[in-house]
C-alpha cells in the first residue's frame, strides 16, 4: 500500500520565480529530465542544491530538497528523506509559498510513518491540513487526510483508516481532480483488498469504474491498474485485464502497465495455467525495466520460480530462485551502504554460507543421482522438490536475520541524530519565546521607566496629552509582546506543567476579553508527559477561542478531573449553542479536533443546542507512566 501511494501520488512542485537563474534552471530540467527512478538523479539534485544555496535561491533551494526527498523516500531512505523534506518546508514558508509548504509537510507524515513515529506524523499531516484551509486550498486537504488514513492502517485500525479516506473523497467533491479522486480509489481499493474486506472492495470497485471512463484515460492520466473488473468468472477477468493492457500499450509505458501484467499472471496462476502466468510475468518484468521498482524486480523473479517449480521444471525454478535471492541481496546492500564494517562482515558470511549450501545441495543431489538410478522418475522428483523447500527455507530464514540485525543497527545509529533534532526544535521554540520575553520585553519596560523619569525633569504641562498616549503605546507594546512569547511556548507550560498553563491562560482571557472564564483542577494529577500537554493545552485553547469567538458565551468553565486512570476534560459555554448532530455544520475544525482526541485514544462529546450553550466533554485514558501526582487542587 505504501510503494502504491509513494509511486502514485505526483505533487506539483513545480513555481515560477521571477527571472530564475538561467544555470539552476538548467539543472532543475536536467534532473527532472533524468528521473527519480535513476541514479543519475543524485548527483544532477545535489548540484543544483548547492549552487542555490550558494546564490540564496530559494525557490530552487526548495525545489532540490523536495526533489532528493522524493528521491531517498522511492528507495525507503526515511531518515535522508525527513531532512529534505524538512528544509524544503522552512524555505517553502520563507517565501509565503504554503502551498508548497503543504506538500511538505504531507512528505514529512509519510517518511515519520516509516520511522514509526506516529505522533510526529500526525502533527505534520494536521499542520499540512490547517495550512490548506487557512490560505484557501481547499483542493488539497484531500492529501493530509489521506495521509492520517495510511497513519491508522498502519497500527491496523481498519475502521479509522477507511473513515479518513472517505473523508478524503468527499473533500475532493465540488473539485475539477480527476487525477486526484483516481489515486483515492485505488488507494482505498488496496486498503480493502488487503485487509480482504470484500464487500468495501467491490463497492470502492464500482465507484471507481463508474466515475470514470477507462477507454478516455489515455492523457494526462496513467493511473488505469485497477481498469479490470472483479468478476467470479475468471476467464473475464483475463479478457479486462487484456483490454487494459492493450489501451496501455498505445501510449508510453507506465507503472499500470506492469501492474496489469502482475495482475494477469497471478489470474492465470490461480488457475493452473502456470506457463501463461509465467509468460505474463516475464513481459511486466520487462516493462518494469523502465521504472526498476524493486519491490517488483523481487516479486516477478519468486513467483516465476514458484510457478516452474508448479511445472516440475526444478532446474528453471531454481535459476530464477537464485536470480531472486541474489537481487534481493545486492537491494539489501545499497540500502545498508552505510552500516557498521562488522554488519557488511557478518552479511558477506552468510552470503558465502548460503554459496557453500547450494554447492552441498549440489554435490547431494549428483550423489543421489548416482545412487538411485534404479529409482522411478516419480520418486526422483518428489525427492528433489523436497529439498529444494528445505534449502529455500533455510536460505530465507538466514536472509531474515541478517535483515533484522540491519535495520536493528541502522534504527539505532539515526536514534540518537534523531532526538536531537527534534529537541533541538523544540529548544528553538524556547529561545525565542524567551527572547521576545525576556530580551524585548525588558527592553520596552527599561524604556517605559526611562520615559516616565524623562518626563519628570521637564514642563510636561502642556504634554500630558502626548505623554499619556506615548505611555499607552508602551505599555501597549509591552502587552503584545508578551502575548506573542505566550501564544508561541507557553512559559508555564514548560516550567509549571498543564494546571498553571490553563490558569495563565484564563487569566489572559479575563484581562482581554469581557468573558468571565474559570478553571477548577478536580485530579491528583501534577504533570503529564509533555507530549500529552502541549496536545491537551492546544485542544483545551481551540475549544475555549470557539466558544468566545462563534458561540459568543460570556462565561466559560474549564474542568479537570480524574477516574482511575481517566482523565476527564469538561468545557462548558452559555453561548448560542448549535446542533452537533446537524452534519452540515461540522466543519474541517470539530473534525480535527475530534482526530486529535482520537489519536489519544480518547472519546469525545457533545452536549449543545440553539441558544442553550455547549458542553464538550473529553475522556482520555492515561498509563501510571503518563503521570505524576500530588494532593494540589485549583480553582481559579
Amino acid at each position: 500500500m505504501l510503494l502504491i501511494w509513494l509511486v502514485g501520488i505526483a505533487h506539483p512542485v513545480s513555481a515560477e520565480v521571477e527571472n530564475p537563474d538561467s544555470k539552476a534552471k538548467k539543472l532543475e530540467a536536467t534532473a527532472i529530465a533524468a528521473g527519480l527512478f535513476n541514479d543519475e538523479c543524485l548527483p544532477l539534485l545535489n548540484a543544483l542544491l548547492t549552487y542555490a544555496d550558494s546564490f540564496n535561491l530559494t525557490q530552487y533551494q526548495f525545489q532540490a530538497n523536495y526533489l532528493l526527498g522524493k528521491y531517498y523516500m522511492l528507495r525507503l531512505y526515511s531518515s535522508e528523506a525527513l531532512t529534505h523534506f524538512q528544509a524544503a518546508a522552512i524555505q517553502a514558508n520563507k517565501i509565503s509559498e504554503h502551498e508548497l509548504e503543504g506538500f511538505a509537510l504531507d512528505r514529512m507524515g509519510l517518511a515519520y510513518i516509516n520511522l514509526d513515529k506516529p505522533d510526529s506524523a500526525l502533527l505534520c499531516f494536521q499542520s499540512s491540513m490547517d495550512l490548506y484551509q487557512q490560505h484557501g486550498y481547499m483542493h488539497r486537504v484531500w492529501t493530509p487526510l489521506n495521509g492520517i488514513s495510511q497513519l491508522y492502517s498502519v497500527k491496523g485500525d481498519y475502521d479509522k483508516a477507511v473513515h479518513y479516506g472517505e473523508m478524503a473523497l468527499s473533500s475532493l467533491e465540488g473539485f475539477d481532480e480527476p487525477v486526484a479522486r483516481t489515486i483515492m480509489y485505488e488507494y482505498m481499493i488496496s486498503l480493502a483488498s488487503e485487509n480482504e474486506h470484500a464487500e468495501d472492495y467491490a463497492k470502492y470497485l464500482d465507484q471507481y469504474l463508474s466515475s470514470l471512463d477507462p477507454d478516455k484515460l489515455m492523457g494526462d492520466n496513467s493511473h488505469l491498474a485497477i481498469f479490470y473488473h472483479s468478476k467470479d468468472d475468471p476467464q473475464e477477468q483475463i479478457k479486462d485485464i487484456q483490454h487494459a493492457i492493450a489501451l496501455l500499450s498505445t501510449q508510453k509505458p507506465t507503472q499500470s502497465l506492469v501492474n496489469a501484467y502482475y495482475r494477469l499472471g497471478e489470474v492465470y496462476n490461480d488457475e493452473g495455467q502456470y506457463q501463461e502466468a509465467i509468460e505474463a510475468w516475464q513481459l511486466g518484468q520487462e516493462f518494469n525495466a523502465h521504472f526498476n521498482v524493486a519491490g517488483y524486480r523481487t516479486t516477478f523473479l519468486k513467483d516465476i520460480s514458484e510457478a516452474y517449480s508448479s511445472l516440475g521444471n526444478d532446474k528453471e525454478a531454481m535459476r530464477f530462485l537464485k536470480k531472486y535471492y541474489t537481487l534481493r541481496d545486492s537491494i539489501a546492500s545499497q540500502e545498508n551502504s552505510k552500516m557498521l564494517d562488522e554488519l557488511q562482515l557478518q552479511y558477506e558470511t552468510a552470503q558465502k554460507e548460503e554459496t557453500i549450501a547450494q554447492q552441498e545441495f549440489a554435490i547431494k543431489q549428483k550423489t543421489r543421482e548416482r545412487n538411485i538410478v534404479a529409482v522411478t522418475g516419480l520418486l526422483l522428483l518428489l525427492s528433489v522438490f523436497l529439498v529444494i523447500r528445505v534449502l529455500r527455507t533455510r536460505l530465507k530464514a538466514q536472509k531474515m536475520l541478517a535483515h533484522q540485525e540491519m535495520e536493528a543497527l541502522k534504527q539505532k545509529h539515526h536514534l540518537a541524530a534523531l532526538r536531537g533534532m527534534v529537541k533541538g526544535q523544540e529548544e528553538e521554540r524556547k529561545r525565542i519565546a524567551f527572547d521576545l520575553h525576556d530580551g524585548l520585553g525588558g527592553l520596552l519596560s527599561t524604556a517605559k521607566h526611562q520615559f516616565e523619569k524623562l518626563m519628570e525633569k521637564v514642563d510636561t504641562h502642556h504634554l500630558n496629552g502626548e505623554a499619556r498616549q506615548t505611555s499607552q503605546l508602551i505599555d501597549r507594546a509591552c502587552e503584545d509582546v508578551r502575548r506573542i512569547a505566550h501564544n508561541m511556548m507557553p512559559h508555564a507550560l514548560m516550567k509549571m506543567g498543564l494546571h498553571a498553563a490553563i490558569g495563565d491562560m484564563v487569566n489572559l482571557l479575563q484581562s482581554s476579553s469581557d468573558v468571565d472564564i474559570s478553571f477548577q483542577n478536580l485530579s491528583d494529577i501534577d504533570r503529564l508527559d509533555e507530549e500529552r500537554e502541549i496536545m491537551l493545552y492546544r485542544i483545551i485553547q481551540e475549544l475555549v477561542q470557539n466558544a468566545i469567538k462563534h458561540a459568543k458565551a460570556t462565561s466559560i468553565i474549564i474542568q479537570l478531573s480524574q477516574h482511575h486512570n481517566i482523565l476527564t476534560l469538561v468545557v462548558e459555554d452559555d453561548g448560542i449553542g448549535f446542533d452537533p448532530h446537524n452534519s452540515g455544520k461540522r466543519g474541517l475544525g470539530i473534525q480535527s479536533l475530534e482526530s486529535r482526541v482520537e489519536f489519544l485514544n480518547g472519546s469525545l462529546d457533545y452536549t449543545s443546542s440553539a441558544d442553550s450553550g455547549t458542553t464538550v466533554t473529553i475522556d482520555l485514558p492515561l498509563n501510571n507512566a503518563d503521570i505524576s501526582s500530588s494532593s494540589k487542587k485549583i480553582t481559579l
